[in-house]
């Protein structure tokens, strides 16, 4: 159903709420590994005094960087149908922002013109 044009509302109402609890329930893995890795990050020693300490680390290290390979995979997977709404919507509306302008009183010849201008 049509609807008239928006004049700065929202036309589509977001439930925030229900995308956060979705998100979560969908990557409830990824938060709890995450979770898990903080925890331990805080028992990681300041100085690394042994051989044995040293590869314990880098192995801490890896988990680290892949958990946020695998955060940054998510987010883009689960972003990617908002990104693609936005370009939607930014794409239409500039469409008609961009007729609107090549079409504005500015193009109008003549005496049209200053009619037009003095109506300002």
């Amino acid at each position: 159903m049509a609807r008239k044009a928006s004049t700065g509302g929202n036309l589509f109402a977001t439930d925030t709420e229900a995308i956060k609890t979705l998100l979560a329930d969908a990557n409830q893995r990824l938060l709890e590994r995450t979770d898990d890795l903080l925890a331990a990050y805080s028992r990681v020693p300041e100085s690394l005094s042994s051989d044995d300490e040293i590869a314990k680390a880098r192995r801490f290290a890896r988990q680290l960087d892949q958990a946020g390979k695998d955060a940054r995979s998510a987010r883009l997977a689960d972003g990617r149908p908002f990104r693609e709404a936005t370009a939607t919507v930014k794409a239409l509306l500039l469409a008609c922002d961009k007729h609107l302008a090549d079409h504005g009183p500015h193009h109008l010849a003549g005496a049209a013109y200053h009619e037009v201008a003095e109506f300002d």
